[in-house]
């Protein structure tokens, strides 16, 4: 049963889980299907989860994505290798965050 607290939480994390997807967006970190799949998990994260497990997720976008460019140079002609590159997908988001998105469900 969805309660009113419930669905104020649901509310802010889907704004707190949009504003880190278009950030990432225009960081480079993700592309347009992974702030769908960042929004998809990060409202289901914070808004059934609570702000802890949030927060930790917060925590692994920022800390995934800073590795991700961390000597990206470096890493270029490694990278070209591969077709995916350094922005997230929506399949990237969810296999990261899909979990925990249901395990916040449950």
């Amino acid at each position: 049963m969805l309660t009113s607290l419930n669905l104020v939480e649901l509310l802010a994390g889907l704004a707190i889980s949009l504003a880190i997807g278009v950030l990432g967006y225009r960081r480079g970190a993700l592309s347009g299907s992974g702030v769908l799949g960042a929004v998809i998990t990060g409202t289901l994260i914070f808004g059934l989860g609570g702000w802890e497990w949030g927060l930790l997720l917060i925590a692994f976008f920022i800390s995934s994505s800073a590795l991700s460019f961390y000597h990206a140079r470096d890493k270029q002609g490694l990278a070209e290798k591969f077709a995916k590159g350094h922005r997230r997908d929506l399949g990237q988001a969810l296999a990261n965050g899909g979990l925990a998105a249901f395990l916040a469900v449950l």
